[in-house]
């Protein structure tokens, strides 16, 4: 065996210099024995290995040669096909998922994360220094305690989506269990979107104690003028009043990383879910909506979700009040002022409250238009929706006569009736009836 094949350890040359020492006579092996912690047995035995092979034979035999474990090439190369084919853009873990699930080949993450590095697919970030003290918020008690809430827009479809290229993912995860709770994609994140959202979540899993999410204006009015009151109504956004009507309290949070949960499962999701709909061929907003709750949210839910600490749900049922003014609650409500002519403008609509109403109408009365989620417009005042036809065309306002207008009247009616009480100029004028 030759020296310059064999890397040794510290502690291995140790135990030669005893060994040696010990069959020069300088020690015992008693004594040898207890400076290895071992028996003079095994003295005995390591003398014997130091005297056939000397120092280098208490190395491992093994050393410097390749795992009986290793992978064969064979197998590596194939594993590499496979990925540039189908998971070229995967994360290491996602790739170690699909192989056992998919080609039944079982090896550990770090072994295929290898693998990638080796065949530079996968090139490994280095690790971000954080400059910045947090300080770590443990999770909520109860399932329902606080859900976080956001939309994330990206192009979830590749372009397959036809209608608009970026899509926007609504989603609500659970602070306390870190499951998803409900999710769907729209459109947008804006007013419409978000009530639809809750409308169907409240429908689903009840109303949540607290929603906890960002500033965006469908959320917050951010720019309100400090020198200027404003009624409740004027300071809260619509999706604020929706949740006050239902009991749902609403919090904003001052930063990304204070609602931590959700910022991340959109990293999550951004990495596997785009990738596990092209597998799917998922080319649809509603295939995804679909896929997303039946397929994606409970493989996610089993393999990310965590127990609470207490048992009990604090979603709280919606009574049979509620549900029936579910689409009144969550609709986009705006204030107009009716006319002196009983009409009201909306969305460049003008529309004519009729003479029979289901309360008192006056002139100058802030009529409320709803713009339920179906797309239905309804007026409705103290409650009560107002009868009303749509028209088509601007009322015509009535002309005003101008000053100008009225004396060029009133000369004109002057001289008619000067000429209907005209008297020759030689007809006698009695001013008493003459007598007979």
């Amino acid at each position: 065996m030759e020296s310059k094949n064999i890397i040794m350890s510290s502690k291995e040359l140790d135990k030669g210099a005893i060994i040696k020492e010990c069959l020069s006579g300088k020690y015992t092996n008693k004594e040898a024995g207890e400076l290895l912690d071992v028996s003079d047995r095994q003295i005995r035995r390591l003398k014997g290995i130091v005297k056939k092979f000397g120092i280098m034979g208490l190395a491992h035999k093994l050393r410097g040669k390749p795992s009986n474990k290793k992978m064969p090439k064979d197998v590596e190369e194939t594993i590499v096909d496979i990925i540039l084919d189908k998971y070229w853009d995967f994360n290491p873990t996602h790739i170690w998922e699909k192989l056992a699930e998919q080609h039944n080949l079982f090896y550990s993450v770090e072994t295929i994360r290898q693998i990638m590095i080796t065949h530079e697919i996968w090139i490994p970030k280095s690790r971000k220094k954080n400059k910045e003290h947090r300080l770590w918020r443990e999770r909520k008690d109860h399932k329902g305690e606080m859900v976080q809430y956001d939309g994330s827009y990206d192009d979830w479809f590749e372009g397959r989506l036809i209608t608009n290229k970026l899509s926007c993912l609504l989603a609500g995860i659970d602070d306390t269990m870190g499951e998803i709770t409900y999710a769907k994609f729209d459109t947008d994140e804006g007013v419409i979107p978000t009530m639809k959202f809750w409308m169907e979540y409240c429908i689903l899993n009840g109303k949540p104690h607290l929603i906890y999410l960002d500033k965006h204006t469908t959320y917050k009015k951010n720019n309100l003028n400090q020198y200027k009151i404003f009624t409740k109504e004027e300071e809260r956004t619509q999706f604020q009043l929706a949740c006050d009507t239902l009991d749902i309290k609403v919090l904003n949070a001052h930063s990304p990383q204070a609602k931590g949960r959700i910022e991340r499962l959109w990293g999550t999701l951004q990495n596997r879910l785009i990738k596990e709909m092209r597998l799917n061929n998922i080319n649809t907003i509603e295939e995804a909506n679909k896929f997303l709750m039946e397929t994606f949210v409970p493989w996610f839910n089993k393999k990310y979700g965590v127990k609470p600490k207490e048992k009990t749900d604090f979603h709280r049922e919606l009574t049979a009040a509620q549900i029936k003014k579910l689409p009144q609650i969550f609709c986009a409500k705006e204030k107009r002022v009716l006319s002196n002519d009983f009409t009201i403008q909306h969305n460049k609509i003008f529309y004519q409250l009729l003479k029979k109403q289901p309360c008192l109408l006056y002139r100058k009365a802030k009529i409320t238009v709803e713009q339920h989620l179906n797309g239905e417009i309804k007026l409705s005042l103290k409650d009560k929706y107002l009868n009303f036809e749509i028209l088509n065309a601007r009322p015509a306002p009535k002309k005003k006569i101008t000053m100008s207008e009225i004396k060029s009247k009133m000369r004109i009616n002057a001289s008619e009736n000067k000429k209907s009480f005209y008297i020759p100029r030689n007809t006698k004028i009695f001013s008493k009836s003459p007598k007979h």
